[in-house]
């Protein structure tokens, strides 16, 4: 499970300090930075920070989900306060995207490469990330018509979920047409358009499957 729920200055952390006087986060490290040390933090703290540690200016704390857990100083409530207002929570599309397009590149490169646990962990994202974006295509697409085909939503709606889009990229003409393409490893887009006669609007059908 992932446990860099949070960023801080567009880095994903799980633990950091807090600078005690001012409410100020001073600096972070990702769970597997702490992991790599055993969670020594001696060893991936900065010097200075582990000196301002020692002399109880500045405070370690780790960005659980929904709360902050103080570790050798307790907090106020301001403190915490402050805390939450400088961090943000990494959105599940996104904490996925970056793991999904590894993934799919290595067992594009090379399927042996890919130990079999990934492989079953990557299978279970892209199917969840593929029934998220067919609720998205559904509200986008239900009962509406377009002036043009909204091939910018599409991929925008496939982006955010880690899917690969340019093997979309092309120019869409004809009253009548369709697109059948990979967008990844076990994942196909499938679009049908219909241009009105008297409107010139397109009715479109879209999903992956």
């Amino acid at each position: 499970m992932n446990k860099n729920l949070y960023t801080w200055k567009g880095k994903k952390f799980w633990i950091g300090v807090v600078n005690l006087l001012d409410g100020e986060i001073e600096e972070v490290h990702s769970y597997e930075e702490a992991e790599r040390t055993d969670f020594h933090h001696n060893f991936y703290f900065s010097d200075s920070a582990l000196e301002k540690i020692e002399d109880e200016e500045w405070a370690i704390f780790t960005a659980e989900k929904d709360k902050i857990m103080d570790w050798t100083t307790k907090f106020s409530d301001e403190i915490k306060r402050k805390i939450k207002q400088q961090i943000k929570p990494v959105k599940e599309g996104k904490m996925y995207k970056d793991l999904l397009k590894k993934v799919a590149k290595k067992l594009k490169e090379n399927e042996s490469v890919v130990p079999d646990f990934v492989k079953d962990q990557h299978k279970k994202f892209e199917k969840k990330h593929r029934d998220q974006v067919n609720v998205e295509f559904d509200k986008l697409t239900k009962n509406k018509y377009f002036k043009s085909i909204p091939l910018k939503e599409i991929k925008e709606i496939l982006e955010n979920k880690g899917f690969e889009t340019e093997s979309l990229d092309g120019i869409y003409t004809g009253k009548d047409g369709k697109v059948h393409e990979q967008v990844g490893p076990k994942t196909w887009f499938y679009m049908t358009w219909h241009k009105m006669e008297e409107s010139g609007n397109y009715e479109i059908v879209c999903y992956l499957s």
